[in-house]
């Protein structure tokens, strides 16, 4: 298909010659000699155009140039093109972005750098750059799905080049571009192929039972009973996308899946499956392959903009380091030698006459009398055999801190030294002494004395360090960077580093041989139990018998303390009793493990009798019936809440996210209990590790509409959303580039001098380079860029480049939209702000209509900023277009209906607003007749605008509310009982 598509677009094309030409003719406007110059106001014959355009053919292989490659001029310039093919790239300019994109389309492109009349090559070449940055543009809508509008956007700029040499190689990505539209119909086409396939979806696992209406039907789980549900194959993930495509492929001997992975950019992915040799498969891997030389073309545009743009900020060696990336990986490629070799030559001459950065002040050597030892000056030289005479003087300088109290002193000259040891020598150097101090032991070993000494503050560790018992723990401490590391990797600001130290340093004494074996189990107690964890003996049915020992001043109830649980994980692992090694974990891994608030017979009881594959813990809440009676009626089937009981009994979502969460945990399996609102209610489910760097957050997580869920952080007690645990179980942050990005990180957060910011940028775009998914230094660096009151179109291209890095994230590209909108809100452009969220929330709900939290939040900041402007009209008119697009889900219309009620209730309209409400809710839900937790959630509504009717004297609607709420209440206990007989057997 997509062959003949292009196939068409060659053969019809006006730049090429007609066939009916003679060949001598052909042969003589084709040659080098007589090409002419294409810019306006010079005359050019087409031939010779014609004829690179033939190769241009005969390379991607489309199979027409047969005709015209006999003779012997056409060979010549394929000859030249073989030997300078590199000409044919591109420049600095673009035109203006087709409406519609999403990435900045503000964002001005460079100028074009001028080109001598005498060079007509450079116009080759410009011409390149023209056409790649709209193919560039382009593609960003198609890497996210978006296809329709890439295709349309990439048509406008055909259309209005319609004599552009470049213009057959947009054609032909366009006709794949329509062509990948195609796949998802042909997909469908085939319900054979698919059916019986499982797919995510929804945030749970649905398994295809046919298609219909243009909808692949899935068959679910949900709260009680299975369900089918329709679903967009549109909108579901490429995880879920590709197996679909490959299985019709297999069955058809199609190429669905290649062309869909094209079409997004993914091309290594689409060359890996075009395993056959078929002409078509040829063909496509020939498109694929024209498609991804435009794409490196683009990434080399990309690299000269932000030298440009570090140029402009004065960021030299920054764009030094930049320059000579892009100048070392596309050696000789026309974009540097030609069309920029100009402004190459500009900017090296203003990185090299730049200013020195401001040397790092070297820490002062103590003055006599001074006690303190000093620090060593860091050279960073890998030619001198450094690191043990310094680490001694820095494990000297540490001593005296705790000894003195003067944590203070300590960190500023910590702080001196690493500033001193990044500047030295001329600022293109820094960028490696960067890397130096990440490497090389001493430096290192100072950065995370430094960390931690910032993360526990110098007040905290002098009181701490005045009992001899804990000064020798953190004298031991601070000697062993790599636990050290683990500390500060893993501590947060809301922990009692204190309770926490005194803690481990508890563990410590009481296990000498396991002190660097297991710090990161007891680093984990420690921040997790830097209070004991009171259980309740009456909820467990323990009493006095519990292993966890009984506080004095508890008034008996029972604790979980950080030394019970290290010696409780330490044993298992030494019996073998755990599905994981200790030892091998992150502290932060632990954290999910070691946490259980329960007695240690509890966790006995698990490892004894609760019996799965790690891989396979998910079956542990299947394995706990479920028993209506307790969701309906409120029975309590237990003796005592203990794992035992539930197993016994059965129980609900909540008892069994708790079974398989607390069972895991006793077996050494990190895991976390989760529980969201859906339209029939709030469920709980749970997530736990598979193994190293990969999680299933979603065992129990029907098909019910949850927006998003949360947990509780075991470590600080705070409420963590899905995404936050998306980021933190998100397998780039275990890689050593993350590792060194964070390293990179730590060295940013002791520049905190202004006149450090140049140095403080390239730390922060380095830690970006070696982590693109570190959202900690996106938003350092989008700051930086703030700060220096860069242009908004600068920033804004920016922002667009960070969400498209995090585009699997809803919740952080609604982090990024909502920076995006007050951005442009502080810089004194509030319609610019509107405009900017309304595209927002039209990006949202083409990217993920199940997300109706973030796609709400997106309406009522729309909202704010629309009545900050006093436009009352469009404050009404954005909440019932949500009403009309959100309202017919329960935890969205309740959302709407509470915004737009306190807004109402502000502005005199309430009356009005409430009666909105109610007309709205009765047309978008219909009672429901069969379903328990269906007539509790409509119940939920109508008591809330029963309230809403009450509060605003509106009897009449009141009353019939409250009569409504009652019948449904009366019907839906009725069913419950019915639904609840024998659920105790």
């Amino acid at each position: 298909m997509i062959g003949s598509i292009l196939l068409s677009v060659v053969k019809t094309s006006p730049l090429l010659p007609d066939p009916a030409t003679s060949p001598a003719a052909d042969a003589d406007r084709g040659s080098p000699q007589n090409s002419e110059d294409v810019r306006p106001g010079r005359k050019k014959k087409a031939s010779g155009w014609r004829g690179f355009l033939l190769i241009v053919a005969s390379l991607v292989g489309l199979g027409v140039a047969a005709n015209y490659l006999a003779h012997d001029e056409v060979a010549k310039i394929a000859s030249l093109m073989a030997r300078g093919v590199a000409a044919i790239t591109e420049s600095g300019a673009a035109p203006a972005a087709p409406d519609g994109i999403e990435h900045a389309p503000d964002v001005p492109i460079p100028a074009p750098i001028p080109v001598p009349e005498s060079e007509p090559a450079l116009d080759l070449v410009q011409t390149r750059i023209d056409a790649v940055r709209a193919f560039d543009e382009a593609s960003r809508l198609g890497a996210r799905g978006d296809l329709a509008r890439a295709a349309a956007a990439l048509e406008a700029w055909v259309g209005a080049h319609a004599s552009h040499p470049e213009r057959p190689g947009m054609e032909r990505q366009i006709a794949r571009w329509r062509a990948a539209e195609q796949v998802f119909p042909q997909l469908l086409r085939q319900p054979a192929a698919i059916v019986g396939a499982r797919i995510p979806v929804r945030n749970t696992t649905g398994v295809i039972v046919r298609v219909a209406d243009g909808k692949i039907i899935c068959q679910g789980q949900a709260q009680f009973g299975v369900v089918e549900f329709p679903v967009d194959p549109s909108s579901l993930s490429e995880a879920a996308r590709l197996p679909l495509l490959q299985r019709a492929d297999a069955a058809s001997q199609t190429l669905l899946a290649p062309a869909w992975l094209a079409a997004q950019g993914n091309f290594p992915g689409a060359l890996s499956l075009l395993r056959a040799d078929s002409p078509a498969s040829q063909e496509m891997r020939r498109g694929i392959e024209e498609a991804e030389a435009l794409a490196k073309d683009a990434r080399i545009l990309a690299a000269l903009d932000e030298v440009r743009s570090a140029i402009a900020r004065q960021a030299f060696a920054d764009a030094a380091l930049r320059l000579d990336e892009a100048m070392a990986a596309n050696p000789g490629h026309a974009f540097l030698t030609k069309a920029y070799a100009a402004a190459i030559t500009a900017w090296r001459a203003q990185i090299a006459s730049a200013p020195a950065a401001a040397a790092g002040t070297l820490p002062a050597p103590p003055a006599p009398g001074d006690s303190y030892p000093g620090l060593p000056v860091f050279t960073l030289s890998t030619a001198v055999a450094v690191g043990s005479a310094d680490e001694k003087r820095l494990a000297l300088a540490a001593q005296w801190a705790a000894a003195t109290g003067e944590w203070s002193r300590h960190f500023a000259a910590l702080q001196s030294a690493l500033i001193a040891a990044a500047n030295q020598g001329p600022f293109l150097q820094h960028p490696q002494n960067l890397d130096r101090i990440l490497e090389q032991a001493s430096p290192r070993l100072a950065l995370e004395q430094a960390r931690f000494i910032k993360a526990s503050g110098a007040g905290v560790l002098a009181e701490f360090c005045q009992e001899p018992a804990n000064r020798e723990f953190i004298n031991w401490l601070l000697i062993h960077p790599k636990i050290l590391a683990a500390l500060n990797d893993t501590i947060q600001p809301q922990d009692k580093v204190r309770d926490a130290l005194l803690q481990w340093r508890v563990i410590w004494n009481d296990d000498p041989d396991n002190r660097e074996k297991l710090a990161s189990l007891a680093i984990a107690c420690a921040l997790v139990f830097d209070n004991p964890v009171r259980i309740n003996p009456e909820v467990f049915g323990t009493g006095a018998q519990s292993e966890a020992r009984t506080s004095a001043n508890a008034g008996g109830s029972l604790e979980a303390g950080a030394l019970d649980r290290f010696r409780f994980y330490r044993d298992s692992a030494k019996k073998g009793a755990l599905r994981t090694v200790p030892s091998e974990m992150a502290p932060w891994e632990l954290v999910w493990v070691v946490d259980a608030p329960v007695p240690e017979s509890e966790l006995v009881w698990a490892q004894k009798h609760v019996n799965y594959a790690r891989r396979s813990w998910s079956e542990a809440y299947g394995h706990i019936r479920y028993r209506m009676d307790r969701a309906t009626q409120g029975t309590n089937p237990y003796q005592a809440y203990t794992l035992a009981e539930i197993e016994k009994q059965g129980g609900i979502c909540g008892d069994q996210s708790y079974f398989a969460a607390m069972s895991a945990k006793a077996n050494g399996i990190p895991a976390m209990i989760i529980s969201g609102q859906g339209d029939r209610g709030g469920h709980v489910w749970f997530g736990y590790s598979l193994g190293r760097n990969e999680w299933n957050l979603t065992t129990g997580r029907y098909a019910d509409n949850y927006a998003a869920g949360s947990t509780r952080d075991p470590q600080t007690g705070r409420v963590l959303k899905e995404f936050e645990l998306r980021q933190l179980t998100d397998p780039a942050r275990r890689t050593s580039g993350y590792e060194k990005s964070e390293g990179l990180l730590a060295f940013v957060s002791l520049l905190t001098d202004p006149s450090q910011r140049v140095l403080a940028t390239l730390a922060c775009d380095a830690a970006l380079r070696d982590a693109p998914k570190n959202y900690k230094a996106w938003t350092i660096k989008l700051g930086y860029l703030a700060d220096a009151r860069v242009p908004s179109a600068e920033w804004l291209r920016e922002s667009a480049r960070m969400r498209a890095t995090f585009r699997e994230f809803s919740d952080l590209v609604q982090e990024i939209d909502k920076r995006e909108a007050d951005y442009l809100a502080a810089s004194g452009d509030p319609e610019a702000a509107r405009k900017q969220v309304r595209l927002q929330t039209a990006r949202m709900e083409r990217k993920d209509q199940s997300r109706t939290d973030l796609i709400l939040d997106s309406v009522f900041r729309e909202v704010d900023l629309a009545e900050q402007a006093g436009d009352t009209a469009a404050v009404t008119r954005i909440f019932r277009e949500a009403l009309r697009t959100k309202g017919g889900e329960m935890t969205g219309f309740r959302a709407i209906a509470d915004h737009y009620y306190e807004w109402a209730k502000k502005h005199g309209e309430a009356p009005e607003v409430v009666r909105d409400l109610i007309s709205s809710f009765d047309r978008t839900h219909p009672e429901p007749t069969d379903d328990v937790f269906a007539m509790g959630a409509y119940r939920a509504i109508l008591a809330r605008l029963t309230a809403l009717a009450a509060e605003q004297g509106l009897d009449r609607q009141q009353h019939t509310l409250e009569r409504r709420e009652a019948k449904l209440g009366e019907r839906q206990d009725k069913l419950g009982k019915s639904q609840s007989k024998g659920a105790d057997r």
